[in-house]
This record gives structure tokens, C-alpha cells and sequence, in this order.
């Protein structure tokens, strides 16, 4: 039977590569009131933050990644959806870098293609990934499939998605998302998007007391301390 609705769009893999040096003060911490999600830690005396949201109003996914170290930011990114998709490889997305910019194409399992099918014929689906560095560094491509970034400051990556379902023009609807966020400031875009999610979440008020203690304590601690 085919497939319902609600397929994994897909993976974005960041890879540090293996750097020497252990991580410690690592946090992880999502902030609700703003629906913004946070990742620190410290690795070789240097400490990286990771800042993530997904915007409404832009229609855009957000990661800016920042360091206190000059030029301590590189790593790889690429795409990949493995979940719902058969091995075979002519069935798998396509990632290709074109005008500096990750594309991302593909179609939905709709489970009706016999094995020896060479494409899917599910709904289309894809992507576009932009990354800004607004204190230096690189970005480049050696594989054509992926991306580089090498030597930066802070580095900010924008990831626009669309479907064919309501028969929009996917090609035409990623440059202009992402041609929109990129002439914003990192700092507009977040704004925008915390606006935008007050007005819903800020609708209501609900106040269970505070412990100061209790609310710097990891998830496990919070859980030990619940069983007790």
C-alpha cells in the first residue's frame, strides 16, 4: 500500500571532522518563550555556540554557529535522506552545488513502484541551503555534493524547503526564499521569527512557582530527582 503523508524530509549532517581535545561544559537548552534552540561547549580552551530556529514568517530554517576564537569554525555540510527510501541508488535524493548554493532534489516512496522501478513517483520535494560568513573564512566544494566551510568567525546557514503538493514551482519558490533571508541580518531574521511566535505562544500565561536550584539542573538530574 502506499505510503501516508508525513515522509522525513531529510538529514543535514554536519561534519567537525575528529579534532583533538576533549568537549566539556557542554549545554544543550531549548528556550520555549522563544522557541529557539541552543548547543555550547568548550573544546582546546575555544567555546562554540550553535543558535537554531525555524522561521514562519521567512519560511526558513535557521543555524548560526559562533566561536571565541577567530577562524576556529570549519566543517562540512551535506544532505541525505535515508529513512523511507530503498537502497537503491537511483532512488535517493540528488545533492549538487550550483551558484554556491546545495541543492537538494528528489521524490516521495509512494509505495506503488515495483523494485526494478528506476525513479520514484511520489511527490517532489527539495532544497536549498545558503551559507553566510560575515567574518571570514571560505566556503567551497570539492565533491560538487556538499559543502566546505573553512577558517570562519561565525558562519550562518539558511535551509528553505518546498513540496509540489499545492503545484507550486519548487525551483522558482527556494531562490526566492532564500534570496529573502539572505538580505536580512542574522539578527533580523531571528527577531522576526520570535515576533511572530509571541503573538501565538504569548497568548497564555501559566506560572508553577520557581526553584532557582532546580532550574539550572540537566534533564537527568531533574529526572533522578523526580523519581525520588
Amino acid at each position: 500500500k502506499p505510503y501516508g503523508s508525513y515522509q522525513l524530509f531529510g538529514n543535514m549532517v554536519l561534519d567537525f571532522g575528529n579534532p583533538e581535545g576533549e568537549v566539556s561544559s557542554y549545554r544543550r537548552e531549548l528556550r520555549l518563550d522563544e522557541a529557539v534552540s541552543d548547543v555550547s561547549f568548550m573544546r582546546n580552551g575555544i567555546t562554540y555556540s550553535q543558535e537554531s530556529f525555524t522561521s514562519y514568517n521567512d519560511d526558513i530554517a535557521v543555524i548560526r554557529m559562533t566561536a571565541d576564537k577567530k577562524g576556529a569554525i570549519s566543517f562540512n555540510l551535506s544532505l541525505n535522506r535515508e529513512n523511507n527510501v530503498p537502497l537503491k541508488e537511483s532512488w535517493k535524493p540528488r545533492c549538487t552545488v550550483e551558484g554556491g548554493d546545495l541543492m537538494y532534489r528528489g521524490n516521495c516512496f509512494s509505495g506503488l513502484e515495483e523494485d526494478d522501478a528506476e525513479t520514484l513517483t511520489g511527490m517532489a520535494f527539495g532544497g536549498r541551503v545558503r551559507i553566510i560568513l560575515p567574518r571570514g573564512g571560505s566556503v567551497s566544494s570539492e565533491d560538487g555534493k556538499s559543502l566546505a566551510v573553512s577558517g570562519a568567525d561565525e558562519a550562518v546557514i539558511l535551509l528553505a524547503m518546498k513540496t509540489d503538493y499545492f503545484g507550486d514551482d519548487i525551483e522558482a519558490a527556494l531562490s526566492s526564499q532564500i534570496e529573502a533571508a539572505a538580505a536580512k541580518s542574522y539578527k533580523e531574521l531571528k527577531s522576526s521569527h520570535i515576533e511572530a511566535y509571541r503573538k501565538l505562544f504569548g497568548r497564555v500565561e501559566v506560572d508553577f512557582g520557581h526553584d532557582a536550584e532546580r532550574e539550572q539542573m540537566a534533564i537527568p538530574e531533574r529526572l533522578a530527582a523526580f523519581n525520588k
